[in-house]
């Protein structure tokens, strides 16, 4: 056996040696096409791998809200603070329940006096607590059944602890949150980055008191074993039919629950107010790529093999006869194949290693290089192999043993003929998925293109936002940074509005009552409130009635505006002086203003009413003049250290924030432009090998032309023909089935591109482009061989 693996070693060496450009484009092919397939398999593991480490994840769920009112319906991920309470009572297929409450406004710890520095904190949500018995949080330090039984209570994660106390004991230490008095009584692990909800700290759900009550909450219900996750949804509609509806039919109102498992969570993205949440439809994308990349790159490896295969036919025809049999053909085939995709796979993960940290910046992803190490990637690499090395035993087994001696060894070259369909189908097979692939880059950035530009309503130009401090000790501040600001010339407009009036996110959502075409409705709303400058600051027109009052006018606190697309679903033909009640709370229209396009564009516009007063101060919205926004935030800084000395100075422009709701489209953009030049490249590996291997056998019939008196343009159509067909074959699937698969991705966004048969012309003109150079290049390079040189030699 050594004497066997040391002769196939040495074919393996003198064949390397005397076709080094064929093996390492081959090689390069191979290797590039892998490395794109293990990097699309790691952002796949990534999304689909959220919330995996909870060791009760399959018997975990939450509970979503759908309202019916007046004819509106909408879907939030928030439910009723009071199921937590009472469904465990109810229904015995419950071990228990907890709510998270996110922190109202930016909060901020202080671990002193009133001179010590504030330190923002995140992701902060109020909690039970049994919230660790439902979810599988490392507790560091404290004790899990009491670190938050107690109202003003405070679990922080280690990198908060860090930051506020350093290496010093954190447990038993008092805070202050936003001016509130907490006690630190545990300290978790920081939470991976594939968890839905990101923990920065827990503060005990006692703290708000029954008078603030949690309200709207996220609930999740930990069931006793997951067989009841499917019956289970049979509870929560008697739950609502029996208990709570009955009380909503004299509003025209009815509530409807769903268990949503944590397992499905990270990509639902049917619900407001929700956690960020991923896209479906990216990891599909991924995922086909990948592997149309990784069939590409195989498929060229198979490719050119055929065609090496041909200038080996003399070898292969010597060891037939002195005795090689098809085992052992099939054996040094299967050995070849093996060292060039260990050689190739060992390649890719030192490139995926070094391109990782840059691939994980494109997508917005925190993957580590410990990820490659797992059992599906090693399934996955294990399959390529086999793939490998299956299509070259065929090759050898099927084809090269059934060709007789005597027509081998009269040709040079080998007759190939027979085989001819193999490379032409397969280079089809790159032509269809290159010009797939260009055209999803075209229409990518064509949407990406739109969904930048699009007008929206109003103007985002030149506004700095400034995330205001929260707290009583903020108040002071912001008047004295709103007069500070006042005097500077490059600033034209201030205005405050509440967290969420800051367009670019969802609304508040609010049922009201109001009349519908004659009728009284409750529907439930969206609603946003800021002051008297804010529709002047965004450049938003009111087209009826007048603007608000000046905010210490009380008549202004009764004065709401709504949108045109209200007072068409209104109904309403003379809206200004219309009633809009909130609760006990009634308002009354004094103007309308321009539809403008406040949340993302995957969601169509929705009718909205605008209050007068913000109910708490979040944002400053600073608009600067044309030219002055290069040394404004200098300015800022300065005032803003005056206004509030012991809190970070944070501020960003609203027209990127406003970009940020795509960044998803433009990481897909980023990604598809660079797969797709790789597949591009790798065709043209394989269009080479085709090109070469078609010229190589034609040579005779090349060099009687020429005699006969066959020009270079004769030769080169000749050629370039067979290619144009199979280019039109490529293009003539690729069309109708990218047109449906691209559809399918639009259909996310209520404003999008279409799909355009000009982009199919733009991708087919490249990639015939492309093999015009590369057969122009090799009839160029046949063309200069003697015909005299030809003939002797065939």
């Amino acid at each position: 056996m050594r004497k066997l693996l040391a002769f196939y070693a040495k074919i393996f060496r003198r064949s390397f040696l005397k076709h080094k450009l064929h093996f390492l484009l081959n090689f390069l092919g191979l290797t590039l096409g892998i490395s794109c397939f293990l990097l699309a398999l790691l952002y796949v593991f990534y999304e689909t791998s959220y919330d995996s480490y909870h060791v009760n994840r399959d018997r975990i769920a939450r509970i979503v809200t759908t309202v019916e009112s007046g004819g509106s319906v909408t879907h939030t991920a928030y439910s009723n603070d009071f199921l937590t309470p009472n469904l465990p009572k109810l229904y015995p297929d419950i071990e228990t329940m907890v709510r998270y409450k996110p922190f109202d406004g930016k909060a901020a710890l202080r671990t002193g006096g009133q001179n010590d520095p504030l330190i923002p904190i995140e992701n902060l949500y109020y909690s039970d607590p049994d919230v660790f018995k439902v979810f599988s949080y490392t507790l560091l330090e404290g004790d899990k059944a009491g670190c938050l039984s107690a109202p003003n209570s405070l679990v922080l994660s280690r990198r908060m602890v860090r930051t506020l106390f350093g290496d010093k004991p954190a447990i038993g230490e008092a805070v202050q949150l936003n001016g509130k008095l907490l006690k630190i009584t545990g300290v978790m692990a920081d939470l991976p980055g594939n968890s839905d909800i990101a923990l920065d700290g827990l503060v005990s759900m006692k703290t708000l008191g029954n008078a603030a009550g949690p309200g709207w909450v996220y609930t999740y219900v930990l069931l006793k074993n997951k067989s009841a996750m499917a019956s289970f949804q049979s509870r929560l509609d008697e739950f609502a039919d029996k208990y709570l509806n009955p009380q909503l039919a004299s509003q025209a109102t009815a509530m409807h629950y769903k268990l949503e498992p944590l397992r499905t969570l990270h990509f639902s993205n049917s619900y407001v107010y929700d956690t960020p949440k991923g896209n479906r439809v990216s990891v599909d994308i991924f995922l086909t790529l990948g592997i149309l990349i990784l069939v590409i790159a195989c498929t060229n490896s198979v490719n050119m093999m055929v065609v090496r295969s041909f200038s080996r036919s003399l070898e292969v025809t010597m060891q037939k006869i002195y005795g090689a049999s098809r085992r052992e053909l099939v054996i040094q085939q299967l050995l070849e194949s093996l060292v060039m995709g260990v050689m190739a796979i060992v390649l890719s993960f030192l490139i995926v290693a070094m391109l990782l940290p840059v691939f994980a910046g494109m997508v917005d992803r925190p993957m580590r290089l410990t990820d490659l190490f797992n059992f599906k990637i090693a399934a996955a690499v294990g399959g390529i192999l086999l793939v490998l090395m299956v299509s070259g035993a065929v090759y050898y087994g099927l084809y090269l043993q059934r060709e007789r001696l005597a027509d081998l060894l009269r040709s040079k070259t080998g007759k190939g003929q027979r085989m001819w369909l193999v490379p032409r189908l397969m280079l089809g097979f790159q032509f269809f998925i290159s010009i797939g692939m260009v055209v999803a880059a075209i229409l990518v950035f064509r949407q990406v293109n739109y969904l930048r530009h699009i007008p929206l309503g109003f103007d985002a130009r030149n506004v700095v936002v400034l995330e205001l401090p929260q707290g009583a000790y903020a108040k002071e501040g912001d008047k004295y940074l709103k007069n500070e600001l006042s005097a500077d010339p490059a600033v034209t407009m201030q205005s405050f509005c509440s967290e969420k009036a800051l367009p670019g996110q969802s609304a508040d959502l609010d049922v009201m009552e109001y009349r519908q075409n004659g009728v009284l409705v409750n529907k439930g709303t969206d609603d946003l409130s800021a002051d008297e400058n804010f529709l002047g600051l965004l450049g938003i027109p009111v087209i009826r009635g007048s603007g608000f009052h000046e905010v210490k006018d009380s008549a202004a606190r009764d004065e709401v505006m709504v949108n045109e697309l209200f007072v068409r679903q209104a109904g309403w033909t003379h809206p200004i002086g219309q009633t809009i009640k909130q609760g006990e709370d009634a308002y009354h229209v004094v103007g309308v203003v321009q539809d403008f396009h406040f949340g993302s564009l995957h969601n169509p516009m929705t009718p909205m009413v605008i209050y007068p007063e913000p109910d708490n101060l979040a944002y400053l919205l600073v608009k600067v003049a044309d030219g002055k926004t290069a040394g404004i935030s200098g300015r800022l800084q300065n005032i803003w250290r005056k206004a509030f000395p012991q809190f970070p100075f944070s501020y960003f422009f609203l027209d990127q924030h406003l970009l940020q709701q795509y960044k998803e489209e433009g990481h897909l953009l980023s990604c598809l432009l660079t797969l797709s030049l790789l597949v591009i490249v790798i065709s043209c590996i394989g269009l080479m090998a085709y090109t070469s291997y078609v010229i190589r056998i034609a040579l005779k019939d090349i060099a009687i032309r020429r005699i006969v008196g066959a020009t270079f343009g004769d030769i080169f159509h000749l050629f370039n023909r067979q290619f144009v067909l199979l280019l039109v074959i490529g293009l003539a699937v690729a069309a109708p089935v990218s047109w449906y698969f691209l559809g399918h991705w639009l259909e996310q966004f209520a404003y999008h591109v279409e799909v355009r048969p000009a982009d199919y012309f733009i991708a087919a003109a490249a990639m015939a482009v492309i093999v015009g150079v590369v057969v122009l290049n090799y009839t160029w390079r046949c063309i200069r061989i003697s015909p005299v040189k030809i003939i002797r030699e065939q």
